[in-house]
């Protein structure tokens, strides 16, 4: 597998260039054509869902963050703070 088509790598490489305090990670297109700094609400849903369905299975954002706090309580057998602070 070509790893620089993996999400990790390609969100690291997107950092490098996008990494900015003072804006959002990414940006949206309005229907307008022009861009807008963040994602709203909608737009991430829609992008989970999206790509949920590309995959072939029903994925919701908040789905996705239950299952990152269960993989890290699993991995650190629930003892690390980080787990407690995101949940």
């Amino acid at each position: 597998m070509d790893k620089s088509v993996l999400p990790t790598s390609t969100l690291a490489a997107w950092m490098g260039v996008q990494c900015n305090e003072q804006v959002p990670l990414f940006s949206r297109i309005t229907t307008a054509g022009t861009l807008q700094p963040g994602l709203t609400d909608q737009g991430i849903y829609r992008v989970v869902v999206s790509f949920g369905g590309q995959a072939g299975i029903k994925a919701r954002p908040h789905g996705l963050r239950h299952s990152a706090i269960t993989n890290q309580e699993n991995l650190y057998n629930g003892s690390n703070c980080l787990v407690f602070s995101l949940s």
